[in-house]
């Protein structure tokens, strides 16, 4: 489920690139010979459409996400208690304190796959064992600089009055965009290669006995 919002919002994205592309081809028509009203409110709805896609989805795939992350790194605490550095509660809270959120969930993300894969070698499990550090750190990396441009394209956007302004806006909503599909591969990557972990737990009888009954193995297709 989680996969499937990220490809959703890659998805958006890519088509957001498309009709900035449009937009961008708009604003240097109306610079050079000038376009009509109907042009201009076509190209606003389209975009406004987009917009408001992009924001709903973002919403939800990132309740799933979050979702995701704490149960996974709640499953974790659960197989060995008093081990992990940060409560199950951070896996969703790092991500909403100032400044600990720019480096925390990275963190966890790492524990996950640190953790979980000494345990897999101390009980002597086999399994397919890939260096996943220099994937969470472009993870983190790309998701940061996604963050700092999408910061940037909004005081352009809240500013933007001139053609030449708007069509700064344009190109980084673009980039913004850009760099936005290049961390939903990574992520979705992520989360793949950790559920296959996961599904490596699960089939060993300590992880299921250890888990509370009422809860589920945070598995994903």
């Amino acid at each position: 489920m989680a996969q499937l919002f990220v490809y959703l919002v890659m998805a958006l994205h890519a088509v957001s690139i498309i009709s900035g592309y449009m937009q961008y081809d708009l604003l240097i028509r109306a610079e050079e010979m000038g376009i009509t009203d109907q042009e201009a409110e076509v190209n606003d709805l389209r975009e406004q459409v987009i917009a408001i896609l992009i924001i709903a989805t973002y919403i939800v795939s990132a309740i799933v996400f979050l979702n995701w992350f704490r149960r996974a790194y709640f499953n974790l605490h659960t197989l060995m208690p008093n081990r992990l550095d940060f409560s199950e509660g951070w896996a969703v809270g790092a991500w909403f304190v100032p400044f600990i959120n720019l480096y925390r969930p990275y963190r966890i993300m790492k524990e996950l796959f640190d953790e979980t894969e000494s345990y897999l070698r101390r009980k002597k499990v086999a399994f397919d064992s890939q260096h996943q550090d220099g994937l969470v750190i472009s993870w983190w990396v790309v998701w940061i600089l996604g963050g700092f441009i999408d910061r940037i394209s909004w005081r352009i956007y809240a500013n933007a009055e001139t053609i030449d302004e708007l069509l700064e806006m344009t190109i980084m909503d673009m980039v913004s965009s850009g760099i936005i599909i290049v961390c939903g591969v990574l992520v979705a990557r992520l989360i793949k290669d950790y559920s296959q972990l996961e599904q490596i737990l699960a089939n060993e009888s300590n992880y299921e006995n250890a888990l509370n009954p009422t809860e589920e193995i945070a598995l994903l297709d």
